[in-house]
């Protein structure tokens, strides 16, 4: 029974070890939170903010990014910045959609929406739970927008690397409509769990464990049989 034991204990910690978090995507470095200042910028940004100071109707960003892997999404983290004028924190939505054919966000393939408070500090960043799938190869959009109202919030700008793909950063007045730049985007990060190929279910895992156990029990019982003395005639 010992080696059903020893298999099952490797069948645990295979099962732990990949459920750690990965970055599907970071231009704010890979530091532990809190993010050190020193990871995105605040003195640049992108508005989304609702008017007010920055003399603008409210606005949405989108950020591209192709993913290099097959994840469960976990987390995002997004900084923001204080432009000027009346600063009173604010909810932003998030959305992950797919890519329109590399025309920017397809609001029509949203695949997941999220909500988190920008508070009211002249710089922070925004953390709520992610939920979803995405796949390695393939481009997807992280969209803010302003829910409630502030005059001078702005998504502040990755720091850790600078990234700036081709038609990389979506802005816009209202979805879908907008417009594609080529600029270093604005900070974020996205965790989520390796999804491993070629690796069997869980349940498979445990079969393999039961049924271990099962050939080593019946394989002892036998063993035992046989080594007991035969009665004479």
């Amino acid at each position: 029974m010992i080696r059903a034991f020893a298999l099952a204990a490797a069948v645990t910690v295979a099962l732990a070890s990949s459920a750690s978090a990965d970055f599907v995507f970071t231009d704010m470095g890979t530091n532990p939170t809190p993010i050190p200042p020193a990871d995105y910028n605040p003195a640049v940004g992108f508005d989304i903010s609702s008017g007010g100071a920055s003399g603008h109707p409210q606005h949405y960003e989108g950020m591209k990014f192709t993913s290099t892997g097959n994840y469960n999404l976990t987390s995002y983290e997004v900084a923001f910045a204080n432009v000027g004028g009346t600063y009173t924190g604010g909810l932003v939505q998030l959305q992950l959609t797919g890519d329109s054919g590399g025309a920017g966000p397809d609001f029509t393939n949203i695949i997941d929406t999220k909500q988190l408070t920008a508070t009211a500090a002249a710089d922070s960043i925004g953390s709520v739970v992610a939920n979803g799938t995405v796949l390695s190869g393939i481009t997807y959009w992280l969209v803010a927008t302003m829910v409630s109202p502030d005059s001078a919030i702005v998504w502040a700008q990755g720091n850790n690397p600078l990234t700036a793909p081709a038609n990389g950063v979506f802005q816009g007045t209202a979805p879908p409509g907008g417009n594609l730049s080529t600029q270093n985007q604005a900070g974020y990060r996205i965790q989520g769990t390796l999804i491993p190929t070629g690796v069997p279910e869980p349940s498979s895992f445990a079969l393999a464990a039961i049924s271990a156990g099962f050939g080593l029990g019946t394989w002892g019982w036998r063993r035992r049989r046989s080594q007991q003395p035969v009665a004479a005639a």
